[in-house]
């Protein structure tokens, strides 16, 4: 797969040749030379068609997930967070489900482990910007999230635990809760889809007020969040809780929000 380069994008297919955005880039390739019929149809193409099941499967689940996150993409998502998503869900998610190949059943509770630290940004890992220490709990119904960060050691300010950028005066913190279903293999449309949608997407995000890097009065710490209209989860919903940080620098008493540094990830996922 070549990369294109110059001033007039293409896209479409010109003599046997195919041009593409991906990750932001414009690729081109030979167009396939092989009928989509007979990849859908023939039995040399078994794999092929179980492989693109389950990566159809693995994409449906990752935009489901990322729905719950709306509120945190545009501060937090960068270009390859849908794409690092889906391979994660493939690798860690797909391969743990039961069943045969190409309708193995995707489920977090398979893995609760598979998508747990997955960073909102591939640059900035959260665990290289946080460094204090912290819980995450969820009531029995699965429906709230805790954080809880305990006091800091005397003599420690907040900026001690935590990788601000140059300029930085303050910081706020993030906790987002989210809901996925399970994804199920429907023989009869040849397709996956949730087994409970309506408990599916469902989020509710908060934040801190912008706290300053010197101030360590502020900790011990407790922030929670409840998923709004739900008693409880059922089987086969997942709740995905999210930590995030972000910096920004006062003047003129009015906060300038800084690029540099903004983190967000997975942080538990009770199944």
């Amino acid at each position: 797969m070549a990369e294109l380069k110059g001033i007039f994008p293409i896209k479409g297919t010109i003599d046997g040749y195919v041009f593409y955005e991906l990750n932001g880039k414009l690729v081109v390739r030979r167009k396939p030379q092989t009928s989509k019929k007979k990849i859908m149809t023939h039995p040399n193409f078994q794999k092929t068609r179980e492989n693109m099941s389950e990566f159809g499967a693995s994409t449906k689940m990752g935009k489901s997930i990322r729905a719950g996150w709306n509120t945190a993409r545009t501060t937090f998502f960068d270009s390859t967070t849908a794409s690092r998503l889906t391979g994660l869900i493939r690798k860690n998610i797909v391969a743990y489900g039961p069943g045969e190949k190409g309708t193995r059943l995707l489920s977090l509770a398979c893995n609760p482990l598979g998508l747990r630290s997955f960073p909102f940004t591939k640059k900035n890992l959260f665990e290289d910007i946080f460094f204090a220490p912290y819980t995450l709990t969820s009531n029995p119904e699965r429906t709230a999230v805790t954080l809880e960060i305990p006091e800091l050691g005397h003599g420690y300010l907040p900026q001690d635990s935590m990788k601000a950028p140059s300029g930085a005066t303050h910081y706020r913190l993030w906790l987002l809760a989210s809901t996925i279903s399970d994804f199920a293999f429907d023989p009869a449309s040849n397709q996956y889809h949730p087994l409970h949608p309506d408990q599916s997407e469902i989020s509710a995000p908060d934040r801190t007020e912008y706290l300053s890097l010197q101030d360590a009065t502020r900790f011990p710490l407790t922030m929670s969040v409840s998923l709004p209209q739900l008693d409880t989860l059922p089987p086969g919903v997942s709740l995905i809780a999210c930590l995030g940080l972000e910096f920004a620098t006062l003047r003129h008493n009015e906060f300038d929000p800084m690029v540099q540094n903004r983190t967000m990830k997975i942080a538990a996922i009770f199944p």
